[in-house]
């Protein structure tokens, strides 16, 4: 298994204080594959929370092999230390976890939770993920960082297939339809 070292750990933290200096949001990724233990990955919470990141993308790792504290728990002691936590989603599935939105909905329960998705390239696969990871039936709002491959006039096909499945264009992000 690959561990970060502690020179990893602080850049990390460096590159939250730069961000933060700089009026922006640093949103640091966090495998939980990278830890020894609980008391690891609490040391380096505790590091990045000093250094001004409030949220946390929280992942496995694609080299997590079950000797390190699982996501679940490198979620909660983030939530401890006063992270909103971020969790990767996968609208068009990931060869390790066929759960699919069920997990993903568990994980997002907790008030403040959101999630960062891979890429998705069929606007129909997105909007019914997006019905079965959300928990309890709550809509809420779905940012997009969109990546513009092919062009910015496929970007628009796409955004446009999108608000054709209720998944429509709000300030600040897209919004459930209805």
């Amino acid at each position: 298994m690959l561990r970060a070292d502690a020179a990893h750990f602080e850049a990390v933290a460096a590159a939250c204080e730069a961000l933060r200096a700089a009026g922006l949001e640093a949103v640091p990724h966090v495998p939980a594959s990278r830890f020894d233990d609980d008391a690891h990955a609490g040391r380096v919470l505790d590091e990045l929370s000093a250094a001004g990141a409030t949220s946390a993308l929280v992942v496995a790792g694609n080299d997590f092999d079950g000797s390190a504290p699982d996501v679940d728990a490198v979620a909660a002691l983030a939530r401890k230390r006063g992270f909103r936590c971020l969790f990767a989603g996968f609208p068009e599935g990931h060869p390790h976890d066929s759960s699919g939105g069920a997990r993903l909905a568990a994980k997002l329960a907790p008030a403040g939770a959101g999630v960062v998705t891979q890429f998705v390239r069929d606007p129909a696969v997105l909007g019914e993920w997006l019905d079965g990871a959300r928990p309890a039936a709550e809509t809420g709002n779905v940012r997009l960082h969109v990546y513009p491959f092919g062009g910015l006039d496929a970007a628009l096909v796409f955004l446009d297939a999108l608000a054709s499945k209720g998944i429509l264009w709000e300030p600040g992000g897209f919004g459930a339809g209805g």
